[in-house]
């Protein structure tokens, strides 16, 4: 009798284990918030996929894998061992370039070390990420790499505000390795530019603005997040494009004036891969941290 009662013991322990996983972390809270939709107070053991969502009070997550989440009041996000899916609210991510933030089809992650960056959900659509004190990278979730922020910066993004191949952006055109490349002003990505060489070549080393189609089968130049073809170029500026050419390892430009007046593109907002991006003011302000609190990392 006793060995059927431990071996069905043993047997609860095993399905316990299959139907919650393995421990990644912690949650704790100054209040009550929500953990796979049952309401606890104080801190709470975190599973892979656990779904932690808060009310009036701001909860910290701690991983076993360093990362440290703050979920802001009114927040809901799916937590993972190698990800973090913010499905509403604002949360402030402090983790290595291996754990990455999902937000409404982007990926969001640290360049290099551990920076925070800080994702905000805005209305139905719109994105903000602020990358506070290092640099930051924004991805499509099955696709390119859109943006890269340095820190202090802050981007808007709308992911459903074109179509997936749609492209228009502006910055400096110069050539490396023989190829027709694009510096990106808005979103400061690099990406490879493909169409009429006689009427790209004519602008090397000026600042334009370009319309086109992603094409996600061409293979971008080293260094290159993807391959546009361009339809529509326009010149915004000439020269200007010296350091830009440094800083990426390109030919010089042959001329490189510098006007006294420099001219704006016709558009403020890039879309990149069908993403339009804009520039959005100062960093994002910070979740309400908790106080102090007696609950220990597992």
């Amino acid at each position: 009798m006793r060995l059927r009662a431990l071996l069905a013991l043993n047997l609860a322990g095993v399905l316990a284990a299959w139907s919650t996983g393995p421990v990644i972390g912690i949650a704790v809270a100054n209040g009550t918030f929500q953990v796979d939709n049952a309401q606890v107070a104080g801190n709470s053991t975190l599973f892979d996929g656990s779904k932690v969502e808060t009310t009036e009070a701001s909860s910290r997550l701690r991983l076993r894998n360093g990362t440290r989440v703050e979920l802001a009041a009114g927040s809901r996000a799916v937590v993972f061992q190698n990800r973090t899916l913010l499905e509403k609210g604002f949360g402030e991510f402090q983790a290595a370039s291996s754990y990455e933030i999902e937000a409404r089809g982007l990926r969001i992650s640290s360049a290099r070390g551990t920076p925070i960056v800080r994702v905000r959900l805005d209305g139905e659509k719109t994105v903000l990420v602020s990358a506070l004190n290092g640099p930051a990278r924004v991805f499509k979730t099955s696709g390119p790499l859109i943006a890269n922020l340095t820190a202090g910066a802050t981007l808007r993004f709308d992911p459903q505000a074109q179509s997936e191949s749609a492209a228009r952006m502006s910055g400096c055109l110069l050539r490396k390795a023989g190829r027709f490349i694009l510096v990106e002003q808005t979103a400061n990505v690099v990406v490879e530019l493909r169409g009429d060489a006689t009427q790209l070549s004519a602008q090397l080393g000026n600042r334009v603005e370009i319309q086109g189609i992603v094409d996600a089968s061409g293979q971008p130049a080293e260094g290159a997040s993807q391959v546009v073809r361009v339809t529509v170029l326009d010149q915004i500026g000439p020269g200007g494009c010296v350091a830009a050419a440094q800083g990426v390892g390109a030919e010089l430009p042959a001329r490189a004036p510098v006007p006294a007046t420099i001219a704006k593109p016709k558009h403020t907002t890039a879309v990149i891969a069908g993403v339009a991006i804009a520039a959005a003011g100062g960093v994002i302000a910070g979740v309400v941290l908790l106080n102090n609190s007696k609950s220990k990392s597992p």
